[in-house]
């Protein structure tokens, strides 16, 4: 398994939506909640925040009223990239 060495974050526009990426090292599921508030403090008038984690054997995915299974993909590739401790949260603006 690998560990991110430092938090990403990536932003992209595209069909009238403004979407950034943050890649976060996380130990803990309390740590994960401290950093999905922190993007909803940072970025408070996104329409959706969806996010995946993994943390040894524990994961989850939620897409945030996006329709789809988008975050579920997320998951995927935290496990094709064996990655661990690792939150991945995608801010959502409509209409940017």
């Amino acid at each position: 398994m690998f560990i991110p060495a430092h938090n990403e974050v990536f932003t992209l526009t595209c069909d009238k939506s403004k979407f950034i990426a943050c890649l976060f090292f996380v130990a803990s599921t309390d740590e994960v909640k401290v950093r999905l508030l922190e993007c909803k403090n940072l970025y408070p008038k996104a329409r959706h925040y969806l996010y995946a984690y993994k943390i040894k054997n524990q994961s989850k995915s939620n897409d945030d009223g996006e329709p789809g299974a988008i975050a579920k993909g997320f998951l995927k590739i935290l496990d094709e990239k064996k990655l661990d401790k690792t939150l991945i949260v995608v801010v959502r603006f409509l209409g940017a």
